[in-house]
């Protein structure tokens, strides 16, 4: 759990290594939780062993003027769920998030990530952008929730693949929900 008291600011940096044949379970949950005009910024960097089954949830919160940006590569493992829910609580709270990843062999990555905007005027934009080589697969699930309340509210949400061979699965559900 990490949490950034009122006006405070702190980076934290997570690194997920192993060699590169190695394998078991791994799996974590991180929590961040923005006080009011805080900022957390969030380095996940996962290498682990292809023979790894691999989970990973983020879970965020912003208070009123907080901010939170995360920065996630998923360069590893063999099979690979990842999940990020973050709820903009506050006013002007925002959220910027940056996912790179690679798949190549057989690797498989599933990811989904939901942003609700809860406060007025919060804004979200979340970038995810990768390659996928051989026969690996990757599901991506976006969503953006602009709940009833959040006048002014924004979210932007962009999702970029590039296949490097016939024999890959992508499969994309970016969802844009408005109340």
């Amino acid at each position: 759990e990490i949490i950034a008291e009122e006006g405070s600011s702190l980076t934290v940096i997570m690194d997920y290594s192993s060699g590169k044949h190695e394998g078991g379970f791994f799996g974590v949950q991180t929590r961040l939780h923005a006080g009011k005009g805080s900022v957390i910024h969030l380095v996940k960097i996962e290498l682990l062993g292809d023979r790894f089954l691999h989970f990973d949830y983020i879970g965020v919160e912003a208070d009123e003027g907080g901010k939170i940006d995360i920065i996630q590569m998923e360069l590893g493992g063999g099979e690979n769920y990842t999940g990020l829910e973050a709820d903009l609580k506050g006013r002007t709270s925002s959220f910027n998030g940056n996912v790179g990843y690679l798949c190549v062999g057989e690797q498989q990555l599933d990811m989904n990530y939901l942003i609700k905007h809860n406060g007025k005027k919060s804004t979200s934009e979340l970038v995810v952008r990768g390659a996928l080589k051989d026969k690996a697969q990757k599901t991506f699930r976006g969503t953006i929730d602009l709940r009833h309340g959040a006048k002014g509210a924004k979210g932007d949400e962009q999702e970029e693949t590039l296949l490097l061979s016939n024999g890959v699965r992508n499969k994309d559900f970016p969802v844009i929900l408005s109340d």
